[in-house]
Order: C-alpha cells, then sequence, then structure tokens
C-alpha cells in the first residue's frame, strides 16, 4: 500500500519537520553502535571505556614496568608511540595503573639456624664477619637475566613505584631529578626525625672503607653516594631507589629486616649502623675503624646517607662489577645481590635464609605495619 498522509497523519510536516525525519534514524543507531562498543571493550583484557576514562600505555617486559622513561613508566594518551627494545606496549586502564604483575618471590631453601651472619672466606688473615666480600677467581660477567623472585612491586602507600632499571643502565639519577619525584608521606617513626633530616654538607668525606674500593664499579658508586636529601624515611627509602635505578620496595623490605625501620639501630655487635646496616668495620676492630665499608658517623648519624650508601652497593653488584664473586655470580641477579649484602657470600646458606626473610617482608608489605 502506497504511503498517504491520511494513514500516518504524525509523520507529515504538519508535525514534524522533514530533516528530523531523516537524522532520528542516524542518532537511535548511533547510539545502539555505542552501548555495543562500550561493552566489548568493557570486558576485554586493559579494557578501553569509550568516552569514560583515559587509558595510558606501559612498556612491559616480564612484568616490570620499563624504567627508561624517566618516570619508570611511559604514558601516551593517544598515537602511543613505540617502547624501548624488548619491552610490549601494553594499555592499562586508570584504575589499575601501576597495578604491577608483580609474582609471588620465588623460595628459598631454609639455611641452618647457625648460618646467619656467618662470615664468608675472605683473603684477610683476621677473621672477619658478615658483610665482608668472599675472595673467589674473577669470574666473567654475563648478561642480565632475570633473577629469582618479583623484578616489579606493586604501588606503594606513599606514591612513585621505582622499579629495577635494566644492568649497565646509565645511573645515578641526579639527587634533584629523584627529590622532585618523591611524593610527600607521613613518618611512621618518629625516632627517625633527626636523622631523617641530617644533610651532610657538599664535599663531604665519608671515610669510606676499603671494601668499598674492590673494584673499580664499586669505587665508582661510592664515589657518587652524597646523602643529599631529607623527608620521612619512606620517602628517603624511595629517593635512594630513584637514584640508583633500585626497587623502592624490596629497599622498604630489608629496612624491616635490618633495622624494623629504626635509623639507630646498631648490630653486627657493634660493627654495622642504621635504616640498612652498612658494616663500618671488621669483626676484630673498634665499631668505628671504617676499615670495612666504613661510612662511619655519617651512616649512623644520617638515613639518607645510609640508604644511599647501600643501594650504590646493590646497584654495583647488579650491574656484574663484583668480579670477587664466584659461585655462580652474573649481572642482573637482584635477589642475589640482596642476599649478598647480609652474608658477604654470593647465594651461601646464609644469603638464601637472608633472601627468604626479606621475600616474605615483601610479600606481606611489612613496612606498611612499622611504628
Amino acid at each position: 500500500m502506497r504511503y498517504h498522509p491520511r494513514h500516518a497523519p504524525f509523520l507529515t510536516s504538519r508535525f514534524l519537520p522533514r530533516w528530523a525525519l531523516i537524522a532520528a534514524p542516524v542518532v537511535v543507531l548511533g547510539l545502539l553502535g555505542s552501548f555495543a562498543l562500550r561493552a566489548v571493550a568493557g570486558s576485554a583484557p586493559g579494557r578501553l571505556h569509550v568516552g569514560l576514562a583515559k587509558v595510558r600505555y606501559y612498556c612491559v617486559a616480564d612484568g616490570s614496568v620499563s624504567a627508561g622513561h624517566p618516570r619508570g613508566w611511559l604514558e601516551r594518551r593517544a598515537a602511543p608511540h613505540g617502547c624501548p627494545a624488548g619491552y610490549q606496549l601494553t594499555p592499562v586502564h586508570r584504575a589499575a595503573r601501576v597495578r604491577a604483575a608483580a609474582s609471588t618471590p620465588a623460595a628459598s631453601p631454609s639455611p641452618t639456624a647457625a648460618a646467619a651472619r656467618t662470615p664468608a672466606a675472605s683473603p684477610s688473615p683476621t677473621a672477619t664477619a658478615a658483610r665482608t666480600p668472599a675472595a673467589s677467581p674473577s669470574p666473567t660477567a654475563t648478561a642480565a637475566s632475570t633473577p629469582a623472585g618479583s623484578q616489579s612491586a606493586t604501588g606503594t602507600t606513599a606514591g612513585q613505584n621505582w622499579v629495577i632499571a635494566p644492568a649497565g643502565t646509565s645511573l645515578p639519577r641526579s639527587d634533584a631529578y629523584c627529590a622532585a619525584r618523591v611524593p610527600h608521606s607521613p613518618e611512621r617513626v618518629a625516632a627517625n626525625t633527626t636523622a631523617n633530616h641530617a644533610v651532610p654538607p657538599a664535599g663531604t668525606s665519608f671515610h669510606w672503607g676499603p671494601f668499598t674500593r674492590s673494584t673499580s664499579g664499586l669505587a665508582s658508586n661510592f664515589a657518587k653516594v652524597t646523602g643529599h636529601f631529607s623527608g620521612s624515611t619512606d620517602q628517603i627509602l624511595e629517593w635512594a631507589a630513584c637514584k640508583w635505578g633500585w626497587n623502592a620496595n624490596f629497599a622498604k623490605a630489608e629496612a624491616v629486616r635490618e633495622s624494623s625501620w629504626h635509623q639507630s639501630e646498631v648490630g653486627d655487635t657493634g660493627h654495622s649502623f642504621g635504616i640498612l646496616q652498612v658494616r663500618a668495620s671488621r669483626a676484630s676492630s673498634a665499631g668505628t675503624a671504617n676499615d670495612a665499608w666504613g661510612g662511619y658517623p655519617w651512616t649512623a648519624r644520617a638515613t639518607a646517607v645510609n640508604a644511599d650508601a647501600q643501594m650504590a652497593y646493590l646497584r654495583a653488584c647488579y650491574d656484574g662489577k663484583l668480579t670477587y664473586f664466584g659461585n655462580g655470580y652474573h649481572a642482573g641477579d637482584a635477589w642475589g645481590c640482596i642476599g649478598s649484602w647480609f652474608s658477604g657470600g654470593w647465594r651461601n646458606a646464609a644469603a638464601l635464609g637472608y633472601i627468604s626473610r626479606v621475600q616474605a617482608v615483601l610479600s606481606s608489605k611489612g613496612w606498611q605495619a612499622m611504628h
């Protein structure tokens, strides 16, 4: 039947203009298409919510956000560019950002009860304590490999989530650069306040001991320790992690194990000091002799010097610069380096026990309970 105005008078120009009759189906089809697209996008991994939220693109490899960008991650609002070699561009909704794919730390064998802080063999004729480098043939540093356990950590309660920069990255970052990127966070332990705001004047001699000159890589890193930052304990650890391309949460977990988050801690029968227990002297010497890693009194007086020095060591280790280690030492093993800080040896019984204890703190985020 042909259309005639009397059959459908409500469609005639007496009620609606002709342009409205043409536009109405287009509007309806557009709305239906928008809802369908939103439903499909909302159900996919790394979902894109059309018109509702912004999408950030991260460079990700093996569960780690790329450290190639100055802030540790790469953001593109539209037309994202490529990633550094070895990283894959991944869209992440803003509600899930910095939720890195941290895996459960690898389990480590339990050492014997007497293994903790047992010294490794040393070229020195006198007995040495834990944290003394072990004497062994110099191995050839190999290409960076994936360390045991997670290389990234979930977002912290205090902002920036620094992750481990690849071995060979040009470091340290400048003090000012990292200071500008550490957000405010409250102090957990009021007793740390004085040490947290003790900043050594430029050019201060820290009296580093002979261990810091064991290799050229160590010597180079310790020459760049400044401790030139003040803030809360969280902020100081994040600042040092930024400076040396380390994982801030790894540092916080170590601070819990080493000192229960107290810069005033003195350990190893009076030979190690501070938040991360920098060993100033050998067991056979006075605690302040500075004939081991040295640094006293500043490693005891200033939290930032303590953290700066410890992460300078970890970076040298991670970059494959501690050539006196044997037993399979190679660049890129973050957990092996953490264990060596405690035991003075490479993945020996004492180191493995320490690694396991630090991983337990990391898994529970035990620093959040410090007070």
